[in-house]
């Protein structure tokens, strides 16, 4: 199995050493497209962007890297976020076309977690011989001087929308009556999340014995639906490893641990009525999967329809593979267990409304 990780942009580098690498590659680049005159088109920045966050990525660590260069992720309506340059998508171009990166694996569609649905992942690629002959055979830059990137804001606004018939995620720029309304809450998130990005940079954190970036412990806050009343969960890259390999992260030496709230859903609108469960697990129905009871479970809390009447057989149909009787049928038995808070089923501002109260955005239960 390749080990890869998702190529992104959060950071940049202000030691003397990349910034100088960085420069020289913008000016092969130029040199190579026949840019000569200067214009403002900051190539000498994407590169740096792109050698920082190789490292931060662990390339140099025989790490591959998943790099998307679909035009519609670095501009328009479409972008994935600010640091999703042109500028970035055509330095990475050319340095797969000029064979600096090699490519490992074609498009992949791994299982989403819980569900049958696939997801499309881009090409990995690793760092080819060329680039460890020509650009560096280490990393360049002194981890104390890699930044974040001044386009990375530590809170993210994000909405759903549908592209020929799936659906996908985009960060949106939020308009200055939201900014205006929310402004103490955000500045409150940037406050607090820049302490702890400085304070986890003093810590040591390591996979067993390898180290790793304290970039990649870097926080940012997603507010969902286009709503800063919605979401507020907090993301660091570091959570996209794996449940085996998290279990042997140290910070300074000392093993960590994950904690897990069983249930946590079910739960937290059961004790919203003042009522308890009547039972062991919330998701044990006799004949069916406990994870996809989870799932549908889940499908059902957060569908969003015109009527909290309505059945979503369908969609679980869809995610479980399941054909629509046996979809169905469990819909109803989930209908039937948890009758107490059935009200609260395809009624997700509700159940999102109470998340907030709670003041904490749980882990997956």
């Amino acid at each position: 199995m390749t080990k890869a990780h998702y190529l992104n942009y959060r950071h940049v580098s202000s030691d003397p050493n990349l910034i100088a690498k960085a420069e020289l590659l913008a000016a092969q680049y130029r040199a190579a497209k026949q840019q000569l005159r200067r214009n403002s088109r900051d190539f000498a920045t994407a590169f740096n962007v792109i050698l920082t966050n190789v490292e931060v990525y662990q390339a140099y660590d025989d790490w591959c890297l998943h790099i998307p260069t679909n035009n519609n992720l670095f501009s328009g309506k479409h972008q994935r976020n600010a640091t999703y340059t042109t500028e970035i998508r055509d330095a990475l171009k050319w340095l797969i076309a000029e064979d600096y990166l090699e490519q490992v694996t074609k498009l992949t569609r791994p299982k989403k977690k819980d569900t049958d649905e696939r997801l499309w992942l881009p090409f990995a690629y690793k760092l080819s011989s060329k680039w460890l002959a020509e650009i560096a055979l280490l990393p360049l830059s002194d981890p104390s001087l890699i930044h974040r990137n001044p386009l990375v804001e530590y809170w993210l606004l994000r909405k759903t929308e549908y592209v020929r018939g799936k659906k996908k995620k985009f960060a949106i720029k939020p308009t200055d009556e939201q900014l205006e309304l929310n402004s103490a809450l955000l500045e409150a998130t940037n406050q607090t999340l820049s302490a702890y990005e400085d304070f986890m940079a003093s810590i040591a954190t390591t996979i067993g014995y390898s180290p790793v970036h304290p970039s990649q412990l870097s926080l940012t806050r997603i507010f969902s639906k286009g709503s800063f009343e919605l979401g507020g969960r907090l993301f660091a890259p570091i959570q996209n490893y794996t449940k085996q390999t998290r279990k042997y992260f140290y910070l300074n030496g000392e093993p960590t641990i994950e904690i897990d709230y069983s249930s946590i859903h079910p739960y937290m609108l059961y004790h919203g009525e003042g009522l308890e469960f009547d039972g062991d697990d919330p998701y044990a129905i006799e004949g069916f999967d406990r994870d996809a009871v989870k799932v549908a479970f889940n499908i059902m809390l957060n569908k969003e329809t015109a009527s909290a009447n309505k059945s979503v057989a369908k969609t679980i149909s869809k995610d479980l593979d399941y054909d629509i009787d046996t979809a169905e049928a469990l819909e109803a038995a989930i209908h039937a267990l948890h009758s107490p808070i059935a009200h609260h089923f395809n009624n997700w501002h509700w159940f999102n409304a109470a998340a907030q109260r709670q003041r904490y955005s749980p882990a997956s239960d």
